[in-house]
């Protein structure tokens, strides 16, 4: 059954509040501060509110899972439109970070192993990329790629 999604132009920033907004409980049930960095200038890209918003939360409450203190959102302007969740955590174990998007995969702290592959699945439905590594001095670092 293939679901239907319905693209509109919109700025990212609003889909990242949105996102804060409906997963700042569960933040703060753990304790977790959610930090972001979002530029005035538009971020515009056609997607599926509701489903990006989806994987949005799916990444970030992935994040907050696996955080000490804190999570870290942040919107960057390119060539494409690039948004980061930074936990930080313990970071992939070796061979987690080409592993982490398959279905029913979880690791340490892990829930179902369906959240992230289902966030994969709306990024690449909005001709995204999304990725997984871990950040620079602690923690994962999720990328996701869309088209401007």
């Amino acid at each position: 059954l293939e679901e239907v999604y319905t693209f509109s132009r919109m700025d990212l920033a609003n889909l990242i509040y949105q996102t804060i907004e409906r997963i700042h409980p569960l933040a703060k049930d753990k304790g977790v501060r959610l930090l972001c960095d979002i530029p005035e200038q538009p971020a515009l890209a056609y997607v599926d509110r509701d489903k990006m918003v989806q994987a949005l939360i799916n990444l970030v409450s992935n994040a907050i899972r696996h955080s000490k203190r804190q999570v870290f959102i942040r919107l960057i302007i390119q060539e494409c439109n690039i948004i980061l969740v930074e936990d930080d955590g313990d970071g992939l174990a070796i061979g987690e970070s080409a592993r982490v998007f398959e279905r029913f995969f979880h690791g340490a702290k892990g829930d179902t192993g369906l959240g992230l592959s289902i966030a994969k699945a709306i990024v690449e439905k909005h001709h995204g990329k999304i990725y997984a590594e871990n950040a620079d001095e602690y923690g994962a670092r999720f990328t996701i790629e869309l088209p401007r």
